[in-house]
């Protein structure tokens, strides 16, 4: 159940992180998350038989490939994929990240204030 919740906090990540997404946004996550979650049990049960070094490093390559594919396929507003932006150099900015706190119900001004 640990790589569940792991993944359940990457996805929540990438809405935190990048909130500007189209209105397929949530629903994208939600079924990534299903996905990939799914994908994890139903791999979990034939890596039994292997030892936990390859286990781990399975599941270490599932983890790469579910954020390589949100990061290619979650929409955004600008039609750019958050891939695109990261390779770009355009990373979050504390307004962002506000705003997708702010989408959950959590108000951290502190957020929004300049640095001294």
């Amino acid at each position: 159940m640990i790589i569940i919740t792991i993944y359940l906090l990457t996805h929540l990540a990438f809405l935190i992180l990048y909130p500007d997404t189209t209105f397929l946004g949530f629903s994208y996550i939600f079924i990534s998350f299903l996905l990939w979650s799914s994908f994890s049990i139903l791999i979990n049960s034939t890596l039994t038989r292997f030892r936990k070094e390859t286990q781990f490093n399975v599941k270490f390559f599932i983890y790469i490939l579910m954020i390589l594919s949100i990061a290619s396929f979650y929409p955004q507003n600008d039609s750019r994929s958050v891939f695109d932006k990261i390779i770009n150099e355009e990373y979050p900015t504390r307004f962002s990240i506000y705003r997708g706190l702010k989408r959950f119900g959590i108000d951290m001004p502190q957020l929004l204030k300049e640095k001294k």
